[in-house]
């Protein structure tokens, strides 16, 4: 049982990916909206070459918190936005 006087970090026990997930959270105040399918491509990128949790808390703030897309451009953008989401979570240790 965890105890104040603890030298224990909550956050030792979460992957990274959990720990990322619960930093975001799941209400915002923050505008997050749908990138470009460039910085999409980007982000993906960033997160297969050189495992990014920047990248990876980019797509998964686009994911979690914007809207479908309405345009051609923004669906693949955040189609693109999942697959990167799914990689982060493989890579990062997540269910």
């Amino acid at each position: 049982m965890f105890s104040p006087n603890d030298d224990h970090d909550d956050y030792d026990d979460l992957s990274e990916y959990e720990a990322l997930s619960e930093k975001i959270g799941f209400a915002t105040n923050e505008l997050i909206v749908i990138p470009t399918i460039e910085v999409a491509k980007d982000l993906l990128l960033l997160i297969k070459q050189a495992n990014s949790l920047e990248a990876a808390e980019a797509v998964m703030k686009v994911v979690r918190f914007t809207p479908s897309g309405k345009t051609p451009d923004e669906r693949e953008a955040k189609r693109i936005c999942c697959e990167a989401s799914q990689l982060a979570r493989q890579n990062f240790g997540g269910d």
